[in-house]
């Protein structure tokens, strides 16, 4: 059974992804435009550094391409981070994290999603804009191959 404190911190910790959500919907309003297949070139072997383009993102993110992204969270000094370390076989491993303004862990996932998992709907999830269906199955991607950091 689940005790009292924890049932606690998991709402509290739904209520800050909402929270998030609503803002980064209402006021970050990022562009998900994405082509499957679609590519950003580089020269290097290293981590593409998309920063918060969430174009950048969603299009390598898509061939599971090493990356950092990173933008601000609802709490000043707080941000929210997309890294993807890469392939890993047939999966695509990568991590979600939100930090406190002192660099704690807020929130956060550790992935390794099956390449045949990934989509538009998977970076669409990172930022709150997917609904019914989709996210039902996004959702349930993140409890069968993520597990949370602590």
């Amino acid at each position: 059974m689940i005790n009292k404190t924890t049932k606690t911190i998991i709402i509290v910790l739904i209520a800050i992804v909402v929270i998030g959500a609503i803002y980064l919907l209402l006021f970050k309003k990022p562009e998900v435009n994405i082509e499957q297949g679609e590519t950003t070139t580089t020269t290097t072997t290293t981590s593409i550094n998309c920063q918060a383009d969430s174009n950048c993102l969603s299009t390598n993110f898509l061939s599971c391409k090493p990356l950092d992204f990173t933008m601000g969270f609802v709490q000043p000094g707080s941000q929210y981070i997309i890294t993807v370390l890469g392939k890993e076989g047939e999966k695509c491993h990568y991590f979600t994290k939100v930090l406190n303004p002192d660099s704690s862990i807020l929130m956060g996932y550790d992935c390794k999603v099956p390449l045949t998992e990934i989509s538009a709907d998977t970076v669409k999830h990172f930022f709150g804009q997917n609904t019914g269906v989709v996210k039902e199955k996004q959702t349930q991607l993140e409890k069968d191959y993520c597990v949370a950091l602590h």
